[in-house]
C-alpha cells in the first residue's frame, strides 16, 4: 500500500524514522521505521520489517536539495558477499551503539545503474548523492549511522567516501575461500552468473572480459574486479581498514576489539570477547536459531575446495594472466587485526 505523506518533507527528511526504501520510477518510497524495526531487519530489501506496511511516495524531484549537500560522514561495510557481512553488521548493531542499515535498497538499485556505464555516471550522480543522504541520517548526531552496502555498491565507491569524516571497513576474502564461498552450491553459482551479468561492463573495466566463462571462472574475475576496487579505494581514502573474513570468525572477540578501536566506536571498547561468546557467533547470521560456527564453515569450506578439485589451478592461472601487467599486492593493505593473509595463497 502507498500513500500520500502527511508528514512535512523537511520533518520526513530529518530522521531516519522514515526510510528511503526503494526508487519506484521517478518517486522514492519510504518505509515507517522506528530504531527497533531497524535492528530487526537482517535486511532492508522486501525482507525489511516495518513499523507501518503503507509506504509513503514522494517524488525524487521534491529531494533535490539532497543532491547538492553533502551526506553526512557515516561508516561504511564494503563487502564481496558471502563472507561474514552481515555477521559483522549485526555485531556492530548493539542498543547502546549507532543505527545499522544492512543493504538499503536505492544504494543498490542506483549502483546497478552506474555499472552499466563506469565511464560517464554523472546522469545518475545526483539521485547517489540523494540515496547516500537519506541512508547517511541519524539517530543522534554524534553517532554516525553504519552502513553495509552490497556488491553493486563497490563498484561505486568514491561518492560515499567523499564525505570528511567518514570511514570504511573493507571486507574480503582471498581468493580461494572465496571461491569456496560463491561457488558452494548451484544456488550460489547462479547468482555468480546473475551478478557478473548485471554488473559486466563496470567488472571487465577493472578486470577484463568476461565472455566465454565458466562460473568458475566468473567468480575469479568478480573477486579480482573487486579486489582492484577495494585496493584502490583504500589508497585514495586513509580512514579505511581491510578485514579478512577468516579473521571475524576465527577470532571474533579480538577482531571486533580492534575494529572498535580503529573506528573510534567507544561503547563497544572491551565488548569483542562478550560478543563472541553470545549467540550471535554459534548460529547462522541471516536466521536466529539455526547453528553455524567457525568450524562448520571451515569444514565447508575445505569439503567444497575439494569438489572443485582442478578448477582451482585454472582460477588461478586466470588471476595470473589478468594481473600480468598490473600485479595485486601479495595482502591487503591496513588490516583491522594482525597480519593480512595472503591474496593469493594456495589452500589444500
Amino acid at each position: 500500500m502507498t500513500a500520500v505523506s502527511p508528514v512535512p518533507l523537511d520533518q520526513l527528511l530529518a530522521s531516519p524514522d522514515h526510510h528511503g526504501h526503494a526508487i519506484d520510477g521517478s518517486d522514492m518510497l519510504f518505509a515507517r521505521m522506528s530504531r527497533t524495526h531497524y535492528a530487526e531487519s537482517i535486511f532492508l530489501d522486501q525482507r525489511i520489517v516495518r513499523a507501518a506496511q503503507d509506504n509513503v511516495r514522494v517524488p525524487l524531484s521534491a529531494l533535490g536539495q539532497m543532491a547538492s549537500a553533502s551526506p553526512l560522514p557515516a561508516t561504511w561495510i564494503f563487502h564481496m558477499a558471502h563472507c561474514g557481512s552481515t555477521l559483522l553488521a549485526r555485531a556492530l548493531d548493539r542498543p547502546d551503539g549507532p543505527l545499522v542499515l544492512r543493504e538499503p535498497v536505492p544504494l543498490r538499485q542506483i549502483a546497478a545503474a552506474l555499472a552499466q556505464r563506469p565511464a560517464d555516471p554523472r546522469p545518475l550522480a545526483a539521485l547517489y548523492r540523494i540515496a547516500a543522504a537519506l541512508a547517511s541520517r541519524r539517530y543522534r548526531p554524534d553517532w554516525p549511522t553504519i552502513i553495509k552496502a552490497n556488491v553493486p555498491v563497490n563498484f561505486a565507491i568514491d561518492p560515499l567516501l567523499d564525505s570528511a569524516g567518514s570511514q570504511a571497513v573493507f571486507l574480503y576474502f582471498p581468493l580461494e575461500p572465496y571461491l569456496a564461498a560463491v561457488l558452494r552450491s548451484d544456488g550460489h553459482r547462479q547468482w555468480v552468473g546473475r551478478i557478473t551479468e548485471e554488473l559486466k561492463p563496470a567488472i571487465e573495466a577493472s578486470a577484463g572480459p568476461l565472455g566465454g566463462l565458466d562460473p568458475v571462472g566468473r567468480a575469479a574475475i568478480l573477486w579480482l574486479a573487486q579486489t582492484r576496487r577495494f585496493i584502490a579505494a583504500m589508497d585514495r581514502y586513509p580512514a579505511s581498514w581491510s578485514l579478512d573474513a577468516g579473521s571475524l570468525t576465527a577470532q571474533p572477540g579480538a577482531t571486533l576489539d580492534a575494529l572498535a578501536d580503529r573506528l573510534g566506536l567507544d561503547w563497544m571498547a572491551g565488548q569483542g570477547r562478550a560478543i563472541a561468546e553470545g549467540p550471535l557467533f554459534s548460529t547462522y547470521s541471516k536466521k536466529d536459531g539455526v547453528r553455524f560456527d567457525d568450524a562448520m564453515r571451515r569444514a565447508r569450506e575445505a569439503a567444497v575446495l575439494d569438489q572443485l578439485g582442478d578448477a582451482i589451478p585454472r582460477a588461478r592461472a586466470l588471476i595470473a594472466e589478468r594481473t600480468a601487467g598490473n600485479p595485486l599486492p601479495d595482502a591487503m593493505p591496513r588490516p583491522v587485526h594482525g597480519g593480512a593473509a595472503p591474496l593469493m595463497a594456495r589452500g589444500r
